[in-house]
C-alpha cells in the first residue's frame, strides 16, 4: 500500500543520513566517588519541582526543554533521564495526533499493514543503524511509549478510551509476563512480541491493533537515541522542501529522488567524506 511505504520512509529518514556514531549521556552513571555537591543537589531538586509543575499543567514541550538541559548538566540522574523520555513521548504524540496525514494513516491502515510497516522498519534498523542493537530494549521502548499514550489526553480522546483500573492492570500483567518470559535477540522476535502486545491491548483496552502498533513503532524509533524521530508524511514533505539542494551538517549536498535522499555532492575532508560517502549514494 502506498501510504504504508511512505510511512515507513517517514519513520526511517533520520536513520538514512546518520554516518557517524553519536554518543548520548542521558541516564549515564557517574563514578560512585563523584557525587553531587549540596548546591548541585539543591538545583536538581528545584528542576524536579519545576518539572512536576509543568507536567501537571500538561506543558510537555516546556518540560522536555527543562529535562533536556538538566540531562546535559546532570547525566548521572536517572530520574531526570526518565522524565525526559516521558516528556518526549508526550510531545511526539501531540505532534503526530495534530497531523492530518498521520490520522489518515491510522484510519486507512489495518492490523496486517501496520505489522508489515513495523517489520520493514525493524529490518532497516538492523541493516543501517550505526550502533549495536539491544532488541529487548527496543521492544521495551515501544511498550513504554504505548504506556505513555494510555495516559495522554489527546491519544485517549481520539480513540475514545475509558479504561478501567482492572482492565489496565490485566494488560500490564500480561505484558510484564511477555517481557519476563521472552528474550528478544532479533528484529523478528521483537515483531512477534509486538504483535502479541497489540492483540492483548485490543482485547483488554479496546484500542485497535494498528493504533497500538504505531505507538510501538514510535517508541522503537525515539528509543534508539536522542536524534532519531518519527516523521509523518506532512513533516517529511516539509523536511524535504528545506534540505533539497542544500548542504547539511554532515558535509553533503542532498537532493530528493522519488522517495529517497540522493547524495548530490560530498564536501572534501568533511564528516561524510571521512565516512566514505560518495556522490550518487
Amino acid at each position: 500500500m502506498r501510504f504504508a511505504s511512505r510511512l515507513t520512509f517517514s519513520l526511517l529518514i533520520t536513520l538514512s543520513i546518520v554516518v557517524t556514531t553519536v554518543t548520548t549521556t542521558l541516564g549515564q552513571e557517574l563514578p560512585a566517588n563523584s557525587g553531587a555537591t549540596a548546591n548541585a543537589q539543591a538545583e536538581i531538586d528545584a528542576i524536579q519541582d519545576q518539572g512536576a509543575k509543568l507536567e501537571a499543567s500538561k506543558n510537555w514541550r516546556a518540560a522536555l526543554r527543562l529535562y533536556e538541559r538538566a540531562a546535559r548538566n546532570y547525566p548521572q540522574q536517572s530520574t531526570i533521564a526518565a522524565r525526559y523520555q516521558i516528556s518526549r513521548s508526550h510531545v511526539d504524540i501531540a505532534r503526530r495526533y495534530h497531523d492530518a496525514s498521520y490520522l489518515y494513516s491510522i484510519k486507512q491502515m489495518d492490523s496486517t499493514a501496520s505489522q508489515a510497516v513495523y517489520r520493514e522498519v525493524l529490518g532497516k534498523i538492523e541493516t543501517y543503524y550505526f550502533a549495536e542493537l539491544n532488541w529487548q530494549k527496543i521492544l521495551k521502548s515501544g511498550i513504554d511509549q504505548f504506556e505513555v499514550a494510555l495516559h495522554d489526553e489527546l491519544f485517549r480522546g481520539h480513540h475514545g478510551l475509558t479504561v478501567s483500573h482492572t482492565d489496565l492492570q490485566q494488560y500490564r500483567d500480561s505484558v510484564a509476563h511477555i517481557l519476563a518470559s521472552r528474550v528478544c535477540r532479533s528484529g523478528r522476535a521483537v515483531l512477534q512480541s509486538a504483535i502479541t502486545v497489540s492483540q492483548i491491548a485490543e482485547r483488554t483496552l479496546k484500542v485497535s491493533q494498528q493504533a497500538v502498533m504505531l505507538e510501538l513503532l514510535s517508541g522503537t524509533i525515539i528509543g534508539l537515541d536522542r536524534y532519531s524521530s518519527y516523521l509523518t508524511s506532512t513533516q517529511l514533505d516539509d523536511m524535504f522542501s528545506q534540505i533539497d539542494g542544500k548542504f547539511v551538517g554532515l558535509g553533503i549536498e542532498l537532493r530528493i529522488q522519488g522517495n529517497h535522499l540522493l547524495v548530490e555532492r560530498v564536501i572534501p575532508k568533511g564528516p561524510a567524506a571521512d565516512a566514505g560517502l560518495k556522490s550518487g549514494d
